[in-house]
């Protein structure tokens, strides 16, 4: 009788344990209802248009860039870089090819001697980040 009793308790106690671990997993990997401030990304956005306008073509790109992973932090999404972010950002419903064109694009501006963004191609990653930042 006292040995059944050991093993119902240590059962149970495993069982605990294991339900604590799935809830910090879960509690670690879900958004858990963040949500992003909305009139904070829309003045950003209006202010990477004006640059748009201005033809910063290359600015556009860097702050689009630094836009989109400010609002992946703000969601918890884990990485150290913005590149590790996007690996994890899987569930968010992004379309992930044409953000990581556009993460590639500026890495290449960033990184590369005489590169520059064209201003098809800074209005197209205009379009992603404003796309993306409705998504999340």
């Amino acid at each position: 009788m006292l040995n059944q009793n050991n093993n119902l308790i240590a059962v149970s106690f495993i069982l605990i344990i294991l339900l604590l671990g799935v809830g910090i997993f879960l509690l670690a990997n879900l958004k858990l209802g963040k949500k992003l401030n909305k009139s904070f990304y829309h003045l950003q956005l209006t202010k990477i248009k004006k640059l748009l306008e201005q033809a910063n073509y290359t600015v556009v790109a860097m702050e689009s860039d630094k836009l989109l992973d400010s609002a992946l932090k703000e969601l918890g999404i884990r990485g150290s870089t913005m590149g590790e972010r996007l690996k994890n950002c899987t569930s968010l419903g992004l379309n992930l090819n044409d953000v990581w064109w556009a993460h590639k694009l500026r890495n290449k501006a960033a990184h590369e001697v005489g590169c520059n963004i064209s201003a098809v191609n800074a209005n197209k990653i205009v379009k992603i980040l404003e796309i993306s930042l409705k998504k999340l």
